[in-house]
């Protein structure tokens, strides 16, 4: 019997180590706008980072920010509400513009579908030539497997003249921690610890390479008192890592919508209630 629970001790750590090596981390976050051609200006022209165009398609029009590590930020337009992707971001822009949802880089999707089936939450498979997706119901991120692991963007459009290198993490505010703590774990996230951001106390969990900061939403609301939707839940802001500060310190010095400090730059997007930590 000691023999038995001992090979069933060893199957479970196993499993588990493989579960956890499953997450690469935080693949890329979507925001919706209404108007891609200013938000452009401002990422490109004042913000200096190199813009991929995307193309019109399933009823939206998007642009990318691409990164050396693989990760990106995806600028979104809907066009067309005839069609059910765009009908949905129209919605979406309905309540407010802003981050919609938070995409996880995985090895194995069938590892996660698995888990979900544990765990009883339903979701839904897509899938095509580039990748395979597990979005799970009500569960504000998605999981993407991609066919070949082994591709990389163009130096071209992972080059940037703010010196962004990758995404590094992901602010969101939550009305319940304990709640979405428990969420995120069965996400596939871990507790790290107890931290602060911009001065205000936050949970920090990690996926893979990538983190997460959740906010009481009664703390964050003075530092998003701008945002037109101040009061909403869910992604805020992320964590752009550089390899200097330097170029981004003298672009935004002077810059009402910045706040320059000695290891961070805080950008304010208010009008789409989002910002932009950059650091070293």
């Amino acid at each position: 019997m000691r023999i038995f629970n001992l090979i069933l001790l060893t199957y479970a750590y196993s499993f588990s180590i493989a579960n956890a090596q499953n997450y690469i981390g935080i693949d890329h976050i979507s925001i919706v706008v209404k108007n891609l051609d200013s938000i452009k200006k401002i990422m490109n022209q004042k913000l200096y980072f190199t813009i991929k165009e995307g193309k019109i398609h399933a009823g939206i029009k998007n642009f990318f920010i691409k990164f050396d590590n693989a990760t990106y930020l995806e600028f979104i337009e809907p066009t067309d509400t005839l069609h059910s992707i765009g009908k949905e971001y129209y919605k979406y822009l309905e309540k407010r513009q802003g981050a919609t949802t938070m995409a996880i880089s995985i090895l194995n999707s069938d590892i996660v579908v698995n888990n979900l089936h544990k765990l009883h939450m339903p979701y839904h498979l897509d899938s095509n030539k580039i990748w395979k997706t597990v979005d799970p119901t009500n569960a504000n991120v998605f999981y993407i497997e991609y066919s070949n692991r082994s591709w990389q963007e163009k130096k071209e459009f992972t080059t940037h003249q703010n010196n962004s290198t990758s995404l590094n993490a992901t602010f969101i505010k939550s009305k319940n921690l304990q709640q979405d703590i428990s969420k995120y774990k069965n996400a596939g996230f871990k507790e790290v610890s107890t931290t602060a951001i911009l001065g205000v106390k936050c949970k920090k969990l990690q996926i893979g390479k990538s983190m997460l900061y959740l906010f009481d939403s009664k703390e964050i609301n003075a530092t998003t008192s701008k945002f037109p939707s101040q009061y909403f839940l869910g992604i805020y802001g992320v964590e752009i890592k550089t390899s200097t500060l330097n170029a981004i310190r003298k672009n935004l010095a002077g810059n009402p919508n910045a706040i320059i400090e000695n290891d961070k730059i805080v950008f304010f997007l208010n009008d789409l209630n989002f910002l932009i930590v950059f650091s070293e």
